[in-house]
């Protein structure tokens, strides 16, 4: 079952209280690390005059701040995922 989850896509809804936008949705497959996730992020915000930097941001999940090197499917392999 783990395999099949692995070629899955998901949405991750990114919430940026200090950039805009302050709310986008990117689709990403299971096996994107944290890092290449955080890349994909700093193209989508708007970061006039500043520049955010992959290594500048802090993703946090369940109150944990995510390692760059943990990929989605490690991440969301034991929490209850919707979907439509």
């Amino acid at each position: 079952m783990e395999e099949a989850h692995a070629t899955e896509s998901l949405i991750v809804n990114i919430s940026s209280p200090s950039h805009a936008p302050h709310r986008f949705a990117v689709k990403v497959s299971r096996q994107t690390t944290i890092h290449e996730l955080k890349e994909l992020i700093v193209t989508r915000l708007d970061t006039k005059p500043a520049v955010v930097s992959a290594a500048d941001q802090r993703l946090i999940f369940g109150g944990r701040i995510l390692n760059d090197k943990d990929t989605l499917n490690h991440i969301f392999d034991k929490v209850s995922l919707t979907f439509s």
